[in-house]
Formats: structure tokens, C-alpha cells, sequence
């Protein structure tokens, strides 16, 4: 059998490969098949790789390169305040309109949050069941007749082709956050994957989404959603921290009134190092003050001193250095609360506590727009923390979300920007499908409402005069 040769390519080249096109490219080598298809061009080169494959590959990457007849004109009766404001709400198929902000939009966006269907049937708004697929995707399948294969290989298209545009909008240092449910979260880490390249995940957070036990499931009651984070280019996106909080600072106390403040004791071994030493603590006090007799220290079995004896030396020398006061003899170094950094590390777990839960986001709505408007909602905390760590008050960062569902999303930028006076814009895009909710007949409809109630309520608020805060939104609508 005749062995593929392999075209050599410059280290250079494939570095700016995979800046480029992060999906095409897989150590050192590139799939050009893929490749091709991203810049239309008509030259195939077949060869085994690693990679995503799914029934209408190829139709959605014709979708993605397929040119846009569609404009979007502006709804200037509904808008409010459109003549001094930068916020967007789009009203129109989300794929065309992705296309059209490439024009104006490319490499601007600051963050990205979507909540795409999550392809369970389950939702009585979305199209949320893709077992039924177009007929170019059915072209492609012929002979199989296996439903789940056609359900994920129709929602990875949908997804691909705009996950793929969405990229090209983020700025260098953007980062993106895409809310996804069991059934399709190993599929969505694919696609991400393959789009933005493995080496751009950030992490893949779980939140606690519910706080009651559903007693009726057979196995286990799921009590969680996934938010997939990626970065545009991991080594420029940058996130901030957390603000402390009470809970965190109650660890810090001063019993022996160090005039230093507030510390905690933490350990002086680690789990790796080098070699255990024997050192010998000469001016050791207990955590209220007293002094104790000289005393050898090891660290435990299995661990190693964090210290050198110099560092150790230095950190007794400043009294840095206490113990229980049981009569045991565990050494452990202050850390004073002033030195510590002034904000909080987020961790990958997102507890309703903190962020809310979906029957919080189900009443946050109602409390604006009645019950019943709209199915499982995010609650605005959720987002606003996404917001918090991924964008600047004052930067006029843009926020996108192309699957804007009640306008969650606007709602979370307008409320995040009235706490730190940021200047944060937001564009929203919502397809107008046909709902039928009393006065609202489209979720576009519902965004609108919503997002203009916000803005409304936030107007009352006194406490608003030091800042000029953008309070409008204009509302595009895409035409043929």
C-alpha cells in the first residue's frame, strides 16, 4: 500500500494556522479538508486526523460561507432612547444576523454569553427537538436510520455554524460562555473544541441550577447545568477576581492582638518539595500569645517543608510563626488578611446560593413580566458574575448574546453597569418565533418588553445622578 506523504510546514506558518483557524490545526499537523471549507476553496486533501466529524458536516460549512441577502433597518417606534444609546436589540434569524455584524463587529466583542437550546423536547418555546432535520442533511445520511445520531448531528450543525462566526467577533482578549444541559454537553465541548482550539478552555462550570430532589427519577435527580468558558487566545483573555466576602473574611481573626491585624494559620509543609529537613523553632508562640518551649519540626509523613531554613528563619524572626494552644506543637505561618489579595479566586462550582437558581430567574421575570411568560430563564446574577469577571466598568465593553430568549442578558448588563457605573453595551439577538402568550405573540416581544421595564425601573432610582448611564436600546429588525 502506497503511504500519504505529508506536506512539511514551517513552525511560523502553523502558529499562525492555528491563531487563524485554532479548529484546523492539532500539533503539527492541519486538516486541510476543514480548511477548505472554511475559505471556500476547491482543492481536497484526504487524510486520517483527529477531529469532529457529524452527519451535514459539509452543509453547515456551505451555511457558514453562504453570503447574506438580508439587511437590518431600524424599529425606531418601539426603540428606546435610540438616538443616544449603543445598546441593540436584533429582531431575526441569529446565523444572518452573526454574519452581518462581522461588518462592524469583527474582533470587537468583549464577552460572549448564549443559552442555546439544549435539545431535550422539553422546551415549549425554542425549537428544542432536533430529530427533525433539513432535507440537505437528510441528503447526507442516506441509509442510516439511527433518531439520536440525526438529533445531535442536526443541533452540532446548528450550533457550528454560529459558534464559528461568534468567534471571529470576539476581541484578542475575549472570552466566551455558552449555558448547555446534560443531553448535548459532551458534543458542545467538541464543537468548542474544534473551533476555538482545546488549548482556549478556560473551564467548564457546573452550576447548581436547582435546590429541590426530584423524587419521581429513577437513578440520580440532576441538580445542575454546565457554562462552557472558552478565550478567544487564552494567553491574552484575563479575568477579575471576586470581592471578598464576610464568610471569607471570618477566617481572619487576631487573637494574640497582632499589630499587623486580622491572620489565619496555614500549614508549612506541601504535598511536593525537596528533601525533609529537621529545623529547630526557638521563639514560637501559641495563637494567643504565649511562649513555648524549643522545639523540632519535620514536616508529616508524605509531605514536604514549604520553607527553606533561611525563609523559615526570616518568617520566626518576624513572629510570623505560632501553634495551637492544646499543648500541641503544629508550627503554621500567618497570613495576614492586609497582605492577601482583595478579591476572590472563582472556583468551577457555581452554587444557587451565590448566583441564583431557575425557580429564583422564574420569579425574578414574573416579578416584571407576570407568571407564565417565559420557560426557564437564568436568573441575572448568573450572568452579571460572568459580566463581573470577563469585562471593565469603564471600557465600553460589548456584551453579545445571540440567543437573547427573555433578554436576561441586557437585563444582567444594565443592572451590572447601575452597581460599578460601568459603561458596558450590550447587542442582543432574538429570532421572532411565534409564542402566542397573550399580548406577546414572539420572544422578541418578551426581550423588548422586558429589557424596557428594566430600563424604566432603573430611571426611578435617585442615586443614579453621578453617573450617566446609558438607558436605551435601539431595536433592528432583519428584512429581505
Amino acid at each position: 500500500m502506497k503511504k500519504k506523504s505529508k506536506t512539511k510546514i514551517s513552525q511560523e506558518t502553523l502558529n499562525e494556522l492555528k491563531q487563524l483557524f485554532p479548529g484546523c490545526v492539532s500539533g503539527k499537523n492541519v486538516n486541510f479538508e476543514k480548511l477548505r471549507k472554511l475559505l471556500g476553496d476547491n482543492i481536497i486533501l484526504n487524510s486520517e486526523s483527529y477531529g469532529l466529524n457529524w452527519f451535514g458536516r459539509d452543509n453547515t460549512f456551505d451555511q457558514i460561507n453562504a453570503s447574506v441577502t438580508g439587511k437590518l433597518t431600524p424599529q425606531t417606534g418601539l426603540s428606546v432612547n435610540p438616538s443616544k444609546t449603543k445598546n441593540v436589540l436584533i429582531d431575526g434569524d441569529n446565523l444572518q444576523i452573526l454574519k452581518i455584524l462581522r461588518k462592524n463587529y469583527k474582533g470587537k466583542i468583549k464577552m460572549i454569553y448564549i443559552d442555546p437550546p439544549y435539545n431535550t423536547g422539553k422546551d415549549r418555546l425554542y425549537q428544542d427537538n432536533f430529530m427533525t432535520v433539513d432535507q440537505d442533511i437528510l441528503k447526507t445520511i442516506k441509509d442510516s436510520k439511527d433518531s439520536a445520531e440525526l438529533s445531535h448531528s442536526a443541533w452540532i450543525s446548528m450550533i457550528y455554524a454560529r459558534l464559528s462566526i461568534a468567534r471571529e467577533l470576539l476581541s484578542d482578549d475575549g472570552v466566551i460562555f455558552v449555558s448547555i444541559g446534560i443531553a448535548e454537553s459532551f458534543n458542545l465541548r467538541r464543537v468548542m473544541n474544534d473551533i476555538f482550539g482545546e488549548d482556549n478552555l478556560i473551564t467548564e462550570i457546573v452550576w447548581n441550577s436547582k435546590y429541590t430532589i426530584s423524587n419521581d427519577k429513577k437513578f440520580i435527580s440532576n441538580q445542575h447545568e454546565y457554562i462552557m468558558a472558552f478565550a478567544k487566545n487564552y494567553k491574552l483573555a484575563n479575568f477579575n477576581l471576586l470581592p471578598r466576602t464576610e464568610k471569607a473574611n471570618k477566617a481572619y481573626t487576631n487573637p494574640d492582638n497582632d499589630p499587623r491585624g486580622p491572620w489565619k494559620a496555614t500549614p508549612l509543609h506541601a504535598k511536593s518539595g525537596k528533601r525533609n529537613s529537621t529545623y529547630v523553632f526557638k521563639k514560637v508562640k501559641t495563637y494567643d500569645g504565649k511562649q513555648v518551649k524549643p522545639r523540632k519540626w519535620t514536616a508529616p509523613d508524605g509531605r514536604f517543608p514549604r520553607y527553606n531554613k533561611e525563609t523559615l528563619q526570616r518568617l520566626e524572626n518576624d513572629n510570623r510563626i505560632t501553634c495551637g494552644v492544646d499543648g500541641t506543637f503544629t508550627p503554621q505561618v500567618k497570613s495576614f488578611l492586609k497582605e492577601v489579595k482583595q478579591g476572590i479566586t472563582p472556583g468551577s462550582l457555581w452554587k444557587y446560593d451565590d448566583v441564583g437558581h431557575t425557580h429564583f430567574a422564574n420569579e425574578e421575570l414574573a416579578s416584571i413580566l407576570g407568571k407564565g411568560v417565559f420557560d426557564n430563564p437564568k436568573p441575572t446574577k448568573l450572568i452579571k458574575r460572568m459580566i463581573h469577571l470577563s469585562t471593565e466598568p469603564r471600557n465600553e465593553d460589548i456584551i453579545l448574546d445571540f440567543f437573547a430568549g427573555s433578554g436576561t442578558t441586557a437585563h444582567a448588563v444594565l443592572e451590572q453597569n447601575k452597581e460599578d457605573g460601568g459603561n458596558r453595551i450590550f447587542i442582543c439577538v432574538q429570532d421572532p418565533w411565534n409564542i402566542n402568550r397573550g399580548k406577546y405573540k414572539t420572544i422578541s416581544d418578551i426581550s423588548r418588553e422586558r429589557i424596557t421595564k428594566v430600563i424604566k425601573n432603573i430611571q426611578k432610582e435617585s442615586n443614579l445622578n453621578k453617573f450617566n448611564m446609558d438607558l436605551g436600546f435601539k431595536i433592528l429588525k432583519l428584512e429581505n
